[in-house]
């Protein structure tokens, strides 16, 4: 039931269309719900299973999105509780910065690289 009541309000704020189960040699791993805009895409969350953590699953499937925002030059945004020290290295591992830091959660940024000219 919560989880029916979550992903109602998400689906108003961010379209019922960027949610995604994520699974691994056809067994449910996980979810990822994303929200593309003109601007950005919003990773709004992200979870995997614990038995498919720790294993380079959620690396790669962050690498393929932010392969695709930055091929559209759009910034990838997320948040993530500051208890959360996995995913908070996983995020800057892979070149996320925070932009906004609060008591609970911290708001991270993914620029896309810009070619030199």
């Amino acid at each position: 039931m919560q989880q029916r009541t979550q992903d109602q309000q998400w689906s108003g704020l961010w379209g019922g269309y960027g949610n995604a189960i994520v699974e691994f040699d056809g067994v449910p791993a996980g979810r990822m719900w994303t929200a593309w805009s003109t601007r950005e895409v919003r990773l709004v969350d992200f979870a995997l299973l614990p038995e498919f953590r720790g294993a380079g699953l959620g690396g790669r499937l962050l690498d393929n999105l932010c392969e695709a925002a930055g091929t559209a030059w759009l910034d990838v945004r997320l948040t993530v509780a500051r208890g959360n020290p996995a995913a908070l290295a996983l995020y800057q591992r892979k070149g996320f910065e925070v932009e906004k830091a609060g008591e609970v959660f911290l708001s991270l940024l993914l620029r896309p690289a810009h070619p030199s000219l």
